[in-house]
């Protein structure tokens, strides 16, 4: 919820947790605030199918789970993954450091944006 505090159940980021400005570009997006040294974590094992430059944030990553659904993670440095790399839940994605405060994610279920902050698992 906008201006909640959220910390993964790893405790790795911390800080708001509040859905992006809808745009076409980023639909569903919620963008978190990461401490430097902070590490983005895959919330599922699954298989990396894509890793890009992301024209808002810098790079991005998409995992597909194998279950309908695939998370998008995107974060200004290169990931510690690549495509076609399989990732199991709590592997280290990207480490948050001086470039950038913000890291955004998605969730897609059978092809459709859904809410992320339906469907996480927040300890805190």
């Amino acid at each position: 919820m906008p201006g909640e505090e959220k910390k993964s159940e790893e405790g790795n980021l911390q800080g708001e947790a509040a859905p992006a400005p809808a745009s076409e570009a980023y639909p569903q997006l919620v963008v978190f605030g990461a401490q430097n040294d902070a590490k983005v974590m895959a919330a599922g094992s699954g298989k990396v199918v894509e890793t890009a430059p992301d024209p808002e944030f810098g790079y991005m990553v998409r995992i597909d789970h194998g279950n309908n659904y695939i998370t998008i993670y995107r974060y200004n440095d290169l990931p510690k993954i690549k495509e076609g790399d399989d990732v199991t839940k709590g592997q280290l994605l990207f480490e948050v450091g001086f470039a950038s405060d913000r890291v955004g994610y998605q969730i897609m279920y059978d092809k459709e944006y859904i809410d992320p902050m339906d469907v996480m698992e927040i300890n805190g």
